[in-house]
This record gives C-alpha cells, sequence and structure tokens, in this order.
C-alpha cells in the first residue's frame, strides 16, 4: 500500500510539473499570436477591409479567452506542485475590493448588471498576498458576472469579526444558484458542476480552487438553481480600524471604478501586455509590433554605443529600452530613456526607477500617439524631464522638444524621411533618420 501510494504521489507530481512546463510552453507563441493580431486590428501592417478587420478581432479574442485559460492551468498546477510562492503583506481591504470590481466591471457593464460593495469600516487590513486575494476574488465575481442573467445584481460584501480575528468576504449574484448536492465538488479542480456536453457556460472549472491555496475558508451557500447563489472567502490574522459602529458603506460600480488604479493592477496583467498607470488610470497595450520595434531598437543601438558605451562617442550616459518609471503615483513605461552619469552615478537595485530621467524618446503608433502627446508628455515636463524625442514610423518623422524654464515643450526641430540626425541631448554624433526604418 506504502508503495502504491508513493507511485501515485510521484505520478502526481509528474503531471502537475508537466501541466507547468506545457503551460510556459504554450504561453509563448500564444504571445506573438496575440501581439500580431493586435497590430493587424490597429492598420500598422497596412489597410484591412472590415471582413479582415473581424477576423483579427476575433483572433485576438479568442486568444485572450485561450490566454486566460492556461493562465488558470499555470496557477493551480504551481499550486499542486508546490512550486506556488505567496508574498505576505498587510493589504488594504477597500483597496483590494475596488481593484477587483474594476477588472470585472466591463464584463458586467455589457450584461447590465447592478454591482454593489458593501465593507465594514472595522474592516482595515488583510494578511495575505495581494495579487492573489485579487485572483480569487475576480474569479468569484467572474463566476457571479457569467452565472448571472442580464439585467440581474451582483455584488461584494466584506464582514470584520474582531472577537474571532477573521475578514468574511462574501461575493453574492442573483443568477442560476447551485443545488446543494453539488456543494462538495465547488473547490475541486477541473470540475464544472454542469458537465453536459451542451452546457451554456463555459471555463475550466478553476474559478473556486485557487481560494483554498491562500489559506482561506472558502465556503458557499446557495438556494437551489435559478435562485442565486453567494460565496464566502475568510481570512484569519485580520487588523482593524477602530470604529463605534458597524455601519457598512454600500458604493455603486460607477464610483467604485473611479477608485485609482494601483501597481498590483500591473503586475495581474497577462505577459503580451504593457501596463501604465497615468493620473490614476490604467492603460494597457500590447508589445510593439515590428515597426516600432525596429525603431527604438535601432535608435538605442545609434546612441547607445557613443553615450552608453563611450563607443565613437563621449559617453556619460545610462541609455535603457523600456525602462519602468515610478515618478510619484505615476507609473510610466517609455520606448526609450537616459540618464546623465552625473545625476545617476549608478545603475539602481530595484526593477524600476524614480529619478526621473534626463531625456525620453517615445514611439508613436496609432493607439498611443494621444496618450503619450496629451498624457505622459505633461508628466514628464512636471518631473523635470530636459529632453523629449517623438518618432513616428508611419509618417518616418522625428519631433525633438527641450523643456523651457516655465514648464512648457519648445519644439525645437522636426526631421522627416533620410535627414541627417544631430539634436540635443546627443548632438555630438550624427545618423541618418532613415535608419530607424524597416523600408
Amino acid at each position: 500500500m506504502d508503495r502504491a501510494n508513493a507511485e501515485l504521489a510521484r505520478a502526481a507530481q509528474a503531471k502537475d510539473e508537466f501541466l507547468a512546463a506545457m503551460s510556459h510552453e504554450l504561453r509563448t507563441p500564444l504571445t506573438s499570436i496575440l501581439g500580431l493580431s493586435e497590430t493587424m486590428g490597429d492598420g500598422l501592417l497596412g489597410p484591412l477591409s472590415a471582413q479582415q478587420e473581424k477576423a483579427a478581432r476575433m483572433i485576438h479574442e479568442n486568444g485572450t479567452h485561450l490566454l486566460e485559460l492556461i493562465n488558470d492551468i499555470l496557477d493551480m498546477s504551481r499550486v499542486a506542485s508546490g512550486q506556488m510562492h505567496l508574498r505576505w503583506d498587510q493589504v488594504p481591504v477597500d483597496q483590494i475590493c475596488e481593484a477587483s470590481l474594476r477588472l470585472i466591471g466591463p464584463a458586467a457593464k455589457r450584461k447590465g448588471l447592478r454591482v454593489s460593495l458593501a465593507i465594514d469600516p472595522q474592516a482595515w487590513l488583510v494578511r495575505g498576498d495581494s495579487r492573489r486575494l485579487k485572483q480569487m476574488l475576480v474569479n468569484l465575481l467572474g463566476n457571479a458576472v457569467k452565472f448571472t442573467p442580464e439585467g440581474g445584481a451582483i455584488g461584494l460584501d466584506v464582514q470584520a469579526d474582531p472577537e474571532r480575528g477573521e475578514l468574511c468576504f462574501g461575493i453574492w449574484d442573483t443568477g442560476v444558484g447551485i443545488p446543494r448536492e453539488q456543494f462538495e465538488r465547488l473547490f475541486q479542480p477541473f470540475v464544472q458542476l454542469d458537465n453536459r456536453p451542451a452546457r451554456q457556460y463555459d471555463g475550466t472549472g478553476l474559478g473556486l480552487a485557487p481560494g483554498q491555496s491562500h489559506g482561506s475558508d472558502s465556503r458557499s451557500c446557495t438556494r437551489p438553481w435559478r435562485s442565486g447563489s453567494r460565496a464566502r472567502a475568510q481570512r484569519r490574522r485580520v487588523r482593524y480600524l477602530e470604529a463605534q459602529h458597524s455601519v457598512w458603506r454600500k458604493t455603486p460600480m460607477s464610483q467604485a471604478a473611479l477608485e485609482p488604479a494601483c501597481y498590483d493592477d500591473i503586475l495581474d496583467l497577462p505577459e503580451h501586455l504593457v501596463g501604465e498607470i497615468l493620473n490614476g488610470t490604467l492603460y494597457t497595450q500590447p508589445r510593439p509590433a515590428a515597426k516600432h520595434a525596429r525603431a527604438y531598437s535601432a535608435l538605442g543601438y545609434l546612441i547607445g554605443g557613443p553615450f552608453d558605451g563611450s563607443i565613437g562617442g563621449p559617453g556619460g550616459w545610462w541609455i535603457f529600452d523600456e525602462p519602468e518609471l515610478h515618478l510619484g503615483a505615476d507609473v510610466l513605461v517609455p520606448d526609450l530613456a537616459g540618464w546623465r552619469r552625473e545625476r545617476m552615478p549608478a545603475i539602481p537595485d530595484t526593477a524600476w526607477f524614480d529619478l526621473a530621467p534626463d531625456w525620453v524618446c517615445e514611439i508613436l503608433s496609432p493607439s498611443t500617439a494621444a496618450k503619450d502627446r496629451a498624457i505622459k508628455r505633461p508628466i514628464y515636463a512636471r518631473e523635470g524631464v530636459e529632453h523629449l524625442w517623438l518618432i513616428d514610423p508611419q509618417t518616418r518623422t522625428l519631433e525633438v522638444y527641450r523643456l523651457q524654464a516655465d514648464g512648457h515643450w519648445l519644439l525645437l526641430d522636426t526631421l522627416k524621411d533620410d535627414s541627417p540626425v544631430s539634436q540635443p541631448p546627443f548632438e555630438a554624433v550624427t545618423f541618418p533618420l532613415n535608419a530607424l526604418w524597416t523600408d
């Protein structure tokens, strides 16, 4: 019996390791498919007919759905194989709830669902991994949206029990409900309660299972089919904010959606998306298309050698492609940025920079040009970035700006096609502008 149990354990571990490896192998080509379909849909590879645009959109939507399923399987295999490492921290309850509601907000809006949030004012902080707690709540809320018909209602209620040191997250809906005899199967991975071949709702059956990997006591109380359901996840070791009254606050979805985005929202994005937080709003975009990537990689080579590597140039700079800038509450990812070494003598140990660069370059695309010009450019000015280059591969132009003493940008020059480039702060070298183009 012991030998049989050991063999079963080894087989289960091999299965989990195989799932984890295969999930990674599947995600790599899928990321390229998503990026390319997004690029085609934006018209960066040439104009498309209406039918071709529809096809590109369908490829991207179905690829995104497939990536979500793969991520679910990868997370579950990590939990089962003991490779899931939690980052324990004190997590603000209101922030994690409002961030979770923001993520399911568009799906709820498409179905015309009423969404409410009620938080016991005694619930202040909960100890846990903010990313995994949010994943658990989003999975539960996503199920509520999925199984609630149009015009229904869903909600997230948080209740504190100071005496027991517990916090209860309650997710409820007015959807189809769950039969009581199915409760014991709720938290089993890869289990669909409706397993008919022609079932109405899709998914992997992993929505509720990850909750128990976080040390939560997950329960469900519900009436029979078509009568709605309520799921609860309890966390212990909770810290409370003293309050005289236990009056819950009701927050409509429109108000919750206005809460500022936080860095965890970026961490939760799939790998094929780049996220930025600008003035409290989360912006996402796919990884750069070919023309875009060619422009910034070529420019990085042309100025990086002389100014970062001191190869045929004066040196004195650090040049980075796609650095993550944490400037106050804003998180920006320019295509290229440079720091004078006299201002930043050493590269920081963190994965981001909280010192504003001396020079920034943004490669414009149809989907990002408005954001780069109208939103990011004022932030760079506010932070004192001295030089800004805007490059447009579509029009084959380079705009060179310098920050004035009054905080406004001065356009120094606009170069086109194959013009020679010798512009501040890199006027010590000259290169042809057409070196940045793919044709």
